[in-house]
Protein backbone atom coordinates (compact mmCIF):
# COMPACT_ATOMS: atom_id res chain seq x y z
CA UNK A 1 0.00 0.00 0.00
CA UNK A 2 1.39 3.41 -1.03
CA UNK A 3 2.32 5.66 1.82
CA UNK A 4 1.66 9.30 0.92
CA UNK A 5 4.10 10.37 3.67
CA UNK A 6 6.99 8.40 2.17
CA UNK A 7 10.09 10.56 1.30
CA UNK A 8 12.15 9.82 -1.79
CA UNK A 9 15.62 11.43 -2.15
CA UNK A 10 16.05 13.21 -5.49
CA UNK A 11 19.66 13.61 -6.73
CA UNK A 12 20.81 17.28 -6.87
CA UNK A 13 21.42 18.55 -10.41
CA UNK A 14 25.02 19.58 -11.19
CA UNK A 15 25.66 23.25 -12.01
CA UNK A 16 25.84 23.71 -15.80
CA UNK A 17 28.81 26.07 -15.62
CA UNK A 18 30.78 23.70 -13.41
CA UNK A 19 29.87 20.80 -15.68
CA UNK A 20 31.11 22.70 -18.74
CA UNK A 21 34.29 23.73 -16.96
CA UNK A 22 35.05 20.13 -16.04
CA UNK A 23 34.45 19.04 -19.61
CA UNK A 24 36.79 21.72 -20.91
CA UNK A 25 39.41 20.67 -18.36
CA UNK A 26 39.16 17.04 -19.50
CA UNK A 27 39.53 18.25 -23.10
CA UNK A 28 42.69 20.21 -22.29
CA UNK A 29 44.05 17.24 -20.38
CA UNK A 30 43.59 14.96 -23.38
CA UNK A 31 45.05 17.59 -25.73
CA UNK A 32 48.20 18.06 -23.69
CA UNK A 33 48.57 14.38 -22.93
CA UNK A 34 48.15 13.55 -26.62
CA UNK A 35 50.56 16.34 -27.53
CA UNK A 36 53.33 15.07 -25.27
CA UNK A 37 52.63 11.44 -26.12
CA UNK A 38 52.97 12.31 -29.80
CA UNK A 39 56.69 12.96 -29.27
CA UNK A 40 57.07 9.22 -28.54
CA UNK A 41 55.68 8.30 -31.94
CA UNK A 42 57.18 11.17 -34.03
CA UNK A 43 60.83 11.77 -33.21
CA UNK A 44 60.93 14.71 -35.66
CA UNK A 45 58.20 16.69 -33.93
CA UNK A 46 60.52 18.62 -31.57
CA UNK A 47 62.86 19.41 -34.43
CA UNK A 48 59.93 20.70 -36.49
CA UNK A 49 58.68 22.92 -33.64
CA UNK A 50 62.12 24.42 -33.04
CA UNK A 51 62.53 24.98 -36.76
CA UNK A 52 59.20 26.85 -36.99
CA UNK A 53 59.96 29.29 -34.14
CA UNK A 54 62.08 31.79 -36.19
CA UNK A 55 59.12 32.61 -38.41
CA UNK A 56 57.05 33.51 -35.36
CA UNK A 57 59.79 35.45 -33.55
CA UNK A 58 61.06 37.52 -36.47
CA UNK A 59 57.61 38.63 -37.59
CA UNK A 60 56.15 39.27 -34.14
CA UNK A 61 58.97 41.54 -32.98
CA UNK A 62 59.16 43.70 -36.10
CA UNK A 63 58.31 46.74 -33.92
CA UNK A 64 61.79 46.42 -32.37
CA UNK A 65 63.70 45.80 -35.61
CA UNK A 66 62.53 48.98 -37.37
CA UNK A 67 63.89 51.62 -34.90
CA UNK A 68 67.10 49.63 -34.53
CA UNK A 69 67.65 49.58 -38.30
CA UNK A 70 67.18 53.35 -38.45
CA UNK A 71 70.15 53.87 -36.11
CA UNK A 72 72.57 51.66 -38.04
CA UNK A 73 75.07 53.96 -39.80
CA UNK A 74 77.45 53.20 -42.67
CA UNK A 75 79.95 56.04 -42.20
CA UNK A 76 80.54 59.33 -40.44
CA UNK A 77 82.87 62.30 -40.65
CA UNK A 78 85.37 63.26 -37.96
CA UNK A 79 87.69 66.20 -37.50
CA UNK A 80 91.26 66.00 -38.81
CA UNK A 81 93.83 66.86 -36.17
CA UNK A 82 95.93 69.94 -36.93
CA UNK A 83 93.49 71.34 -39.50
CA UNK A 84 92.11 74.14 -37.32
CA UNK A 85 91.40 77.49 -39.01
CA UNK A 86 90.52 80.47 -36.79
CA UNK A 87 87.56 82.51 -38.10
CA UNK A 88 86.19 85.89 -37.05
CA UNK A 89 82.74 87.04 -38.19
CA UNK A 90 81.48 90.62 -38.43
CA UNK A 91 78.53 92.31 -40.09
CA UNK A 92 79.43 93.96 -43.37
CA UNK A 93 79.70 97.69 -42.65
CA UNK A 94 79.03 98.44 -46.32
CA UNK A 95 75.64 96.74 -46.14
CA UNK A 96 72.55 98.78 -45.31
CA UNK A 97 70.60 97.29 -42.41
CA UNK A 98 71.11 93.69 -43.58
CA UNK A 99 71.57 91.40 -40.57
CA UNK A 100 72.40 88.45 -42.83
CA UNK A 101 75.34 90.09 -44.62
CA UNK A 102 78.52 88.95 -42.85
CA UNK A 103 82.25 89.19 -43.53
CA UNK A 104 84.41 86.28 -42.41
CA UNK A 105 88.13 86.61 -41.71
CA UNK A 106 90.31 83.49 -41.86
CA UNK A 107 93.35 83.80 -39.60
CA UNK A 108 95.47 81.72 -41.98
CA UNK A 109 94.83 79.44 -44.97
CA UNK A 110 97.41 77.81 -47.27
CA UNK A 111 100.12 80.20 -46.12
CA UNK A 112 97.98 83.32 -46.52
CA UNK A 113 97.12 85.49 -43.51
CA UNK A 114 93.98 87.46 -42.59
CA UNK A 115 91.83 86.46 -45.57
CA UNK A 116 88.63 88.52 -45.61
CA UNK A 117 85.65 86.93 -47.38
CA UNK A 118 82.35 88.65 -48.16
CA UNK A 119 79.00 86.95 -48.57
CA UNK A 120 77.81 86.76 -52.18
CA UNK A 121 74.47 88.43 -52.79
CA UNK A 122 71.64 86.56 -54.50
CA UNK A 123 72.28 86.82 -58.22
CA UNK A 124 68.88 87.28 -59.82
CA UNK A 125 70.38 86.80 -63.27
CA UNK A 126 72.00 83.45 -62.50
CA UNK A 127 70.54 80.46 -64.30
CA UNK A 128 70.12 78.49 -61.08
CA UNK A 129 68.20 81.22 -59.28
CA UNK A 130 64.52 80.47 -58.65
CA UNK A 131 62.51 83.44 -57.44
CA UNK A 132 59.51 81.16 -56.85
CA UNK A 133 61.14 79.54 -53.84
CA UNK A 134 63.83 82.06 -52.82
CA UNK A 135 63.15 84.60 -50.03
CA UNK A 136 62.89 87.60 -52.38
CA UNK A 137 60.00 89.66 -53.66
CA UNK A 138 58.58 88.57 -56.99
CA UNK A 139 59.63 90.58 -60.05
CA UNK A 140 58.73 90.68 -63.73
CA UNK A 141 61.08 88.72 -65.98
CA UNK A 142 59.43 89.52 -69.31
CA UNK A 143 57.73 92.55 -70.86
CA UNK A 144 54.50 90.55 -70.96
CA UNK A 145 54.37 90.47 -67.14
CA UNK A 146 52.85 93.84 -66.33
CA UNK A 147 50.76 93.19 -63.19
CA UNK A 148 52.07 91.97 -59.84
CA UNK A 149 49.88 89.67 -57.76
CA UNK A 150 48.64 91.16 -54.50
CA UNK A 151 50.68 90.41 -51.39
CA UNK A 152 49.00 87.83 -49.13
CA UNK A 153 47.76 89.44 -45.92
CA UNK A 154 46.81 88.32 -42.39
CA UNK A 155 48.90 85.15 -42.58
CA UNK A 156 48.53 82.56 -39.79
CA UNK A 157 50.22 79.19 -39.33
CA UNK A 158 48.82 76.73 -36.79
CA UNK A 159 50.38 73.38 -35.92
CA UNK A 160 48.02 70.41 -36.25
CA UNK A 161 50.43 67.59 -35.47
CA UNK A 162 54.14 66.83 -35.56
CA UNK A 163 54.68 67.63 -39.25
CA UNK A 164 51.39 69.21 -40.32
CA UNK A 165 50.36 72.86 -40.19
CA UNK A 166 47.26 74.77 -41.20
CA UNK A 167 47.96 77.87 -43.28
CA UNK A 168 45.47 80.69 -43.73
CA UNK A 169 45.45 84.24 -45.15
CA UNK A 170 43.08 86.64 -46.83
CA UNK A 171 41.91 85.42 -50.23
CA UNK A 172 43.08 87.19 -53.37
CA UNK A 173 40.61 88.49 -55.89
CA UNK A 174 38.87 85.96 -58.11
CA UNK A 175 40.79 87.19 -61.16
CA UNK A 176 44.17 86.98 -59.41
CA UNK A 177 43.38 83.56 -57.97
CA UNK A 178 42.95 82.19 -61.50
CA UNK A 179 46.55 83.20 -62.23
CA UNK A 180 48.20 81.74 -59.10
CA UNK A 181 50.37 78.70 -59.82
CA UNK A 182 50.98 77.97 -56.13
CA UNK A 183 51.90 79.68 -52.91
CA UNK A 184 55.33 79.53 -51.32
CA UNK A 185 55.46 79.37 -47.54
CA UNK A 186 58.75 80.79 -46.26
CA UNK A 187 59.97 79.81 -42.79
CA UNK A 188 62.51 82.00 -41.00
CA UNK A 189 64.35 81.24 -37.78
CA UNK A 190 64.72 84.09 -35.32
CA UNK A 191 68.23 84.50 -33.87
CA UNK A 192 69.04 87.52 -31.69
CA UNK A 193 65.78 89.15 -32.83
CA UNK A 194 66.75 88.79 -36.50
CA UNK A 195 64.93 86.53 -38.99
CA UNK A 196 67.06 84.21 -41.12
CA UNK A 197 65.61 82.21 -44.00
CA UNK A 198 65.37 78.56 -42.98
CA UNK A 199 63.19 76.49 -45.29
CA UNK A 200 60.25 76.68 -47.66
CA UNK A 201 57.32 74.62 -48.85
CA UNK A 202 54.97 74.83 -51.83
CA UNK A 203 51.23 74.27 -51.69
CA UNK A 204 48.30 74.79 -54.01
CA UNK A 205 45.62 77.42 -53.67
CA UNK A 206 43.11 74.80 -52.53
CA UNK A 207 45.37 73.08 -50.00
CA UNK A 208 44.41 73.80 -46.39
CA UNK A 209 47.31 71.99 -44.71
CA UNK A 210 51.04 71.92 -45.42
CA UNK A 211 53.70 69.45 -44.33
CA UNK A 212 56.78 70.96 -42.68
CA UNK A 213 59.43 68.90 -40.92
CA UNK A 214 62.63 69.95 -39.10
CA UNK A 215 61.02 72.64 -36.91
CA UNK A 216 62.07 72.51 -33.24
CA UNK A 217 59.70 73.70 -30.52
CA UNK A 218 62.63 75.10 -28.53
CA UNK A 219 63.44 77.64 -31.27
CA UNK A 220 61.62 80.74 -32.56
CA UNK A 221 60.24 81.00 -36.10
CA UNK A 222 58.28 83.37 -38.30
CA UNK A 223 56.31 82.63 -41.45
CA UNK A 224 55.69 84.61 -44.62
CA UNK A 225 53.84 83.79 -47.84
CA UNK A 226 54.36 84.68 -51.48
CA UNK A 227 51.87 84.12 -54.30
CA UNK A 228 53.64 82.62 -57.32
CA UNK A 229 52.16 83.54 -60.70
CA UNK A 230 51.27 81.01 -63.39
CA UNK A 231 53.48 80.88 -66.46
CA UNK A 232 52.72 82.81 -69.66
CA UNK A 233 50.29 85.31 -68.12
CA UNK A 234 50.38 89.07 -67.58
CA UNK A 235 50.90 88.50 -63.83
CA UNK A 236 54.15 88.03 -61.95
CA UNK A 237 54.77 86.83 -58.40
CA UNK A 238 53.80 88.91 -55.39
CA UNK A 239 55.94 90.51 -52.75
CA UNK A 240 56.64 88.54 -49.59
CA UNK A 241 54.04 89.07 -46.89
CA UNK A 242 54.82 90.40 -43.43
CA UNK A 243 56.68 87.99 -41.15
CA UNK A 244 54.34 86.50 -38.53
CA UNK A 245 55.46 84.60 -35.44
CA UNK A 246 53.97 81.18 -34.83
CA UNK A 247 54.24 78.54 -32.14
CA UNK A 248 55.80 75.11 -32.63
CA UNK A 249 54.09 72.87 -30.08
CA UNK A 250 55.90 69.66 -31.01
CA UNK A 251 59.28 69.20 -32.70
CA UNK A 252 59.12 67.90 -36.28
CA UNK A 253 60.31 64.48 -37.36
CA UNK A 254 63.69 65.82 -38.56
CA UNK A 255 64.19 68.40 -35.82
CA UNK A 256 67.27 68.15 -33.63
CA UNK A 257 69.15 70.23 -31.11
CA UNK A 258 72.41 68.34 -31.74
CA UNK A 259 75.32 70.32 -33.15
CA UNK A 260 76.07 69.57 -36.81
CA UNK A 261 72.93 67.54 -37.36
CA UNK A 262 71.51 68.13 -40.83
CA UNK A 263 68.40 69.73 -39.36
CA UNK A 264 70.27 71.97 -36.92
CA UNK A 265 70.60 75.70 -37.64
CA UNK A 266 73.04 76.90 -35.00
CA UNK A 267 75.04 78.93 -37.54
CA UNK A 268 72.15 80.13 -39.65
CA UNK A 269 73.20 83.80 -39.49
CA UNK A 270 76.47 82.96 -41.27
CA UNK A 271 74.93 80.69 -43.93
CA UNK A 272 75.83 81.55 -47.51
CA UNK A 273 78.64 81.54 -50.08
CA UNK A 274 81.67 83.76 -49.50
CA UNK A 275 84.34 85.08 -51.89
CA UNK A 276 87.75 86.64 -51.12
CA UNK A 277 87.81 90.41 -50.74
CA UNK A 278 91.34 90.99 -49.40
CA UNK A 279 94.38 89.12 -48.06
CA UNK A 280 96.29 90.75 -45.19
CA UNK A 281 94.70 94.07 -46.10
CA UNK A 282 95.77 93.98 -49.75
CA UNK A 283 94.12 93.01 -53.03
CA UNK A 284 94.37 89.20 -53.38
CA UNK A 285 96.70 87.71 -55.98
CA UNK A 286 97.31 84.17 -57.24
CA UNK A 287 95.12 81.16 -56.52
CA UNK A 288 93.81 82.58 -53.26
CA UNK A 289 91.62 84.94 -55.28
CA UNK A 290 89.47 81.96 -56.31
CA UNK A 291 88.89 80.64 -52.78
CA UNK A 292 85.19 80.04 -52.09
CA UNK A 293 83.73 79.27 -48.68
CA UNK A 294 80.26 77.72 -48.44
CA UNK A 295 78.68 77.85 -44.97
CA UNK A 296 75.58 75.81 -44.12
CA UNK A 297 73.18 76.62 -41.29
CA UNK A 298 74.13 73.42 -39.44
CA UNK A 299 77.80 74.39 -39.26
CA UNK A 300 79.07 72.13 -42.04
CA UNK A 301 81.21 74.18 -44.46
CA UNK A 302 83.38 73.58 -47.51
CA UNK A 303 86.50 75.29 -48.81
CA UNK A 304 86.63 75.31 -52.61
CA UNK A 305 90.21 76.12 -53.57
CA UNK A 306 92.64 75.28 -56.37
CA UNK A 307 90.25 72.75 -57.93
CA UNK A 308 89.72 70.87 -54.66
CA UNK A 309 86.91 70.86 -52.11
CA UNK A 310 87.68 70.36 -48.41
CA UNK A 311 84.73 69.72 -46.12
CA UNK A 312 84.98 71.12 -42.60
CA UNK A 313 82.92 71.79 -39.49
CA UNK A 314 82.41 75.07 -37.63
CA UNK A 315 82.75 75.31 -33.87
CA UNK A 316 82.48 78.15 -31.38
CA UNK A 317 79.54 80.10 -30.01
CA UNK A 318 80.34 83.72 -30.81
CA UNK A 319 81.52 85.73 -33.78
CA UNK A 320 84.98 86.22 -32.29
CA UNK A 321 85.86 82.62 -31.45
CA UNK A 322 84.69 80.65 -34.50
CA UNK A 323 87.00 78.04 -35.97
CA UNK A 324 86.82 75.17 -38.42
CA UNK A 325 88.32 71.72 -38.64
CA UNK A 326 88.62 69.67 -41.81
CA UNK A 327 86.60 66.45 -41.92
CA UNK A 328 87.56 62.97 -43.03
CA UNK A 329 85.14 60.12 -43.76
CA UNK A 330 85.33 57.03 -41.54
CA UNK A 331 83.62 53.93 -42.93
CA UNK A 332 81.85 51.73 -40.39
CA UNK A 333 80.23 49.27 -42.82
CA UNK A 334 80.75 48.63 -46.54
CA UNK A 335 77.03 49.40 -47.03
CA UNK A 336 73.85 49.39 -44.94
CA UNK A 337 72.71 45.78 -45.14
CA UNK A 338 70.72 45.77 -41.86
CA UNK A 339 67.29 46.39 -43.46
CA UNK A 340 67.96 43.85 -46.22
CA UNK A 341 69.09 41.32 -43.61
CA UNK A 342 65.90 41.69 -41.55
CA UNK A 343 63.74 41.46 -44.69
CA UNK A 344 65.38 38.23 -45.87
CA UNK A 345 65.47 36.83 -42.32
CA UNK A 346 61.71 37.35 -42.04
CA UNK A 347 61.08 35.67 -45.39
CA UNK A 348 63.20 32.66 -44.50
CA UNK A 349 61.61 32.55 -41.04
CA UNK A 350 58.20 32.11 -42.67
CA UNK A 351 59.71 29.54 -45.05
CA UNK A 352 60.90 27.62 -42.00
CA UNK A 353 57.30 27.26 -40.84
CA UNK A 354 56.38 25.41 -44.04
CA UNK A 355 59.55 23.34 -44.00
CA UNK A 356 58.82 22.31 -40.41
CA UNK A 357 55.61 20.66 -41.62
CA UNK A 358 57.59 18.77 -44.22
CA UNK A 359 60.15 17.69 -41.61
CA UNK A 360 57.41 16.38 -39.33
CA UNK A 361 55.62 14.54 -42.14
CA UNK A 362 58.30 13.13 -44.44
CA UNK A 363 61.28 12.89 -42.04
CA UNK A 364 63.56 12.29 -45.03
CA UNK A 365 67.04 13.53 -45.94
CA UNK A 366 65.68 15.88 -48.60
CA UNK A 367 63.68 17.88 -46.05
CA UNK A 368 66.73 18.03 -43.77
CA UNK A 369 68.88 19.42 -46.60
CA UNK A 370 66.27 22.13 -47.29
CA UNK A 371 66.26 22.95 -43.58
CA UNK A 372 70.06 23.19 -43.64
CA UNK A 373 70.00 25.73 -46.48
CA UNK A 374 67.54 28.03 -44.72
CA UNK A 375 69.47 27.66 -41.46
CA UNK A 376 72.70 28.80 -43.14
CA UNK A 377 70.91 31.91 -44.41
CA UNK A 378 69.31 32.69 -41.03
CA UNK A 379 72.51 32.18 -39.05
CA UNK A 380 74.66 34.09 -41.56
CA UNK A 381 72.37 37.11 -41.97
CA UNK A 382 71.66 37.17 -38.25
CA UNK A 383 75.39 37.41 -37.55
CA UNK A 384 75.77 40.23 -40.10
CA UNK A 385 72.81 42.12 -38.61
CA UNK A 386 74.24 41.93 -35.09
CA UNK A 387 77.68 42.92 -36.42
CA UNK A 388 76.18 46.08 -37.99
CA UNK A 389 74.66 47.05 -34.64
CA UNK A 390 77.86 46.42 -32.69
CA UNK A 391 80.01 48.29 -35.24
CA UNK A 392 77.71 51.33 -35.07
CA UNK A 393 77.72 51.25 -31.27
CA UNK A 394 81.53 51.11 -31.21
CA UNK A 395 81.67 54.22 -33.42
CA UNK A 396 79.35 56.03 -31.01
CA UNK A 397 81.78 55.50 -28.13
CA UNK A 398 84.94 56.63 -29.94
CA UNK A 399 86.47 59.98 -29.08
CA UNK A 400 85.64 62.33 -31.95
CA UNK A 401 83.41 59.52 -33.21
CA UNK A 402 79.92 59.17 -34.61
CA UNK A 403 77.19 61.63 -33.54
CA UNK A 404 73.74 60.18 -34.05
CA UNK A 405 71.03 62.70 -33.23
CA UNK A 406 71.16 62.38 -29.44
CA UNK A 407 71.65 58.59 -29.46
CA UNK A 408 74.46 57.64 -27.05
CA UNK A 409 74.20 53.87 -27.38
CA UNK A 410 72.64 51.42 -29.80
CA UNK A 411 71.61 49.07 -27.01
CA UNK A 412 68.28 50.56 -26.00
CA UNK A 413 65.22 48.39 -25.26
CA UNK A 414 64.24 47.99 -28.92
CA UNK A 415 67.78 47.04 -29.93
CA UNK A 416 68.13 44.44 -27.15
CA UNK A 417 64.78 42.88 -28.09
CA UNK A 418 65.81 42.85 -31.76
CA UNK A 419 69.19 41.21 -31.06
CA UNK A 420 67.68 38.60 -28.73
CA UNK A 421 65.00 37.80 -31.30
CA UNK A 422 67.48 37.40 -34.16
CA UNK A 423 69.90 35.40 -31.98
CA UNK A 424 67.11 33.13 -30.70
CA UNK A 425 65.88 32.58 -34.26
CA UNK A 426 69.34 31.45 -35.35
CA UNK A 427 69.67 29.23 -32.25
CA UNK A 428 66.27 27.54 -32.65
CA UNK A 429 66.80 26.99 -36.36
CA UNK A 430 70.22 25.44 -35.74
CA UNK A 431 68.94 23.29 -32.85
CA UNK A 432 66.04 22.08 -34.97
CA UNK A 433 68.42 21.23 -37.81
CA UNK A 434 70.70 19.21 -35.53
CA UNK A 435 67.77 17.20 -34.12
CA UNK A 436 66.40 16.69 -37.63
CA UNK A 437 69.75 15.38 -38.85
CA UNK A 438 69.95 12.99 -35.89
CA UNK A 439 66.40 11.67 -36.22
CA UNK A 440 65.59 11.70 -39.93
CA UNK A 441 64.35 8.44 -41.47
CA UNK A 442 67.36 6.78 -43.11
CA UNK A 443 65.15 4.06 -44.60
CA UNK A 444 62.88 6.49 -46.40
CA UNK A 445 62.31 5.68 -50.07
CA UNK A 446 60.22 7.71 -52.47
CA UNK A 447 57.48 5.66 -54.06
CA UNK A 448 56.11 6.54 -57.51
CA UNK A 449 52.33 6.23 -57.59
Amino acid sequence: MNNPNRYEEVPQKENKFAKGLKAFGRYLKFVFVDFFNSFKYNNMKLAAILFALPGILLGFFMFAHVPTIRHVTVSYERSVEGSNVAITAALNADSTDDTTDYKLTLGKYDGNNNIVLVKDAIDTEASNFNQDTAPVDGYAKTDKQTTQLSTPDNVTLTQLDKDSYSIAFDALSEEEQKNVKFYTILIYQTVNENDYFYTYSEYSAEQANVRITRLNKDLSYTVAVKAVASDNTEYYSSKISKHVKFTVGESGSNASSEDYDEANSKYIQYAGTYSVESVDGATPTGDIRNLKLVVNANGLISYQYAGNTVNARLSGNSATDLSSNALETVNILPFDFSAIAIFILTLFGFLNVFLSLELSKKKNLGSVIKAALTTVVIVGLGALYIYAIVATDNALHLENGLKLGGVTTMFDTDCIISIVTVGASAFFSLAGLILAFINYDRTYEKVDR
